[in-house]
């Protein structure tokens, strides 16, 4: 099997919105990482490095970024951003990938893919191809999931990891997906798994003789362990200097994600990337969904709808959020099936980007919204239980 390294301002500047995209929606905050400028002495699996470019010299660079879909690599990412991410790069950036770290998974990577195919039996030769690319940002490792083989397995390593790193990635990389969409698991979960074959199956054994302090960096122990009160104020620090969304999630952890069908998980995936958040650089932009309840009787609907419904529209004052409490938004309930309604804060000139963004499941649109040529509409808009999340 060929492993090829690549590296060049496209992909140090593809990175870097990939990193900016899970800062926007949240991704990051919930996880358990920290985000630091990049050139920190601190190093963790459990941090994120950001450069400390002028972000906001690109307009609407968060809500832009928060758009990216990160679900396969390589990104599709509109070019004028790409360049002009790439034209905010320093001239001279360190030179990668590193010789020695290309040699040592030369020497062993035969023998480690042949390990995690006796591991996988199921999974035997859907790699036809690793494809690396060193970069100085974003976690310890990203990469891409196979659903069917053969397939290209993409990394985005981190130029402080090593082996141990690729090995994480691969076994993620053929795992992750069946937890997710068909164990109806969470990403914790898959997580956890690959920690416990990195940690006890025999692949600790040949990862022992390579890296002997791999063990010390899981990822699942690394995230969870309880960030100091400097490190928290200093990433917060550097996300203000650098512009990027106020995320507040505390609302979405009584959520039973993990009950809900994948189909219905999928959906709310998405709605969590697509919706806005508030940013007092930049006012509204697209981020993490904020899930806020609101003071108005709701009274319950006749009859139940398959997918999602934006089914009510008010402006009303945010209740414990970051906003100002004199600021006030258009709020749309949007019904997740057997779940909750949720309250999402935007302008309601954003509606049709939102929708724009979400992927093709049905949704019905009622009076009163923006967008009243969507399906077929009833004579009046139908309100949902009101639930308190």
């Amino acid at each position: 099997m060929k492993t090829v390294w690549e590296y060049s301002p496209e992909t140090e500047a593809a990175r870097i919105l990939h990193a900016a995209r899970q800062t926007a929606v949240g991704f990051y905050k919930t996880k358990g990482f920290a985000i630091l400028p990049y050139g920190s002495a601190l190093h963790g699996k459990n941090l994120v490095f950001l450069p400390g470019l002028p972000y906001l010299s690109i307009p609407r660079f968060w809500e832009k970024a928060a758009r990216i879909n990160v679900d396969s690599l390589p990104l599709k990412i509109p070019p004028r951003l790409l360049k002009a991410v790439i034209s905010l790069l320093p001239s001279q950036s360190p030179h990668l990938p590193d010789k020695s770290l290309v040699q040592l998974w030369d020497r062993y990577q035969n023998q480690i893919i042949d390990q995690i195919y006796c591991l996988i039996p199921g999974r035997k030769d859907w790699i036809k191809q690793i494809i690396i690319q060193p970069t100085n940002y974003g976690t310890g490792a990203s990469f891409n999931l196979l659903t069917k083989a053969p397939g290209t397995a993409r990394i985005w390593l981190r130029s402080d990891q090593g082996i141990s790193a690729i090995v994480e990635s691969l076994l993620t990389i053929l795992t992750r997906y069946e937890v997710l969409n068909h164990l109806s698991g969470l990403w914790s979960e898959s997580e956890i798994i690959v920690d416990w074959l990195l940690a006890y199956s025999p692949l600790s054994e040949i990862l022992e003789k390579i890296d002997p302090v791999y063990h010390r960096s899981l990822t699942i122990r690394s995230t969870r362990i309880k960030q100091k009160a400097s490190l928290i104020t200093q990433s917060e620090r550097f996300l203000s200097e650098i512009g990027a969304p106020v995320v507040n999630l505390d609302t979405l952890k009584k959520l039973p994600v993990h009950t809900w069908p994948a189909r219905q998980r999928q959906l709310f995936r998405w709605l969590v990337d697509r919706s806005p958040i508030w940013s007092p650089s930049t006012k509204y932009t697209a981020g993490c969904l904020q899930a806020i309840p609101i003071v108005s009787p709701f009274t319950p609907s006749p009859k139940p709808y398959k997918d999602c419904a934006i089914c009510w529209k008010k402006t009303v004052s945010p209740v414990h959020s970051s906003k100002p409490a004199a600021v006030k938004a258009t709020c749309f309930i949007v019904k997740i099936p057997a779940a909750c309604a949720i309250p999402v804060f935007f302008r309601a000139r954003k509606l049709p980007e939102f929708l724009s963004a979400l992927p093709c499941y049905p949704f019905r649109l009622f009076p009163d919204t923006p967008l009243l040529a969507a399906g077929r509409l009833p004579n009046r808009p139908r309100l949902l239980p009101q639930t308190y999340i």
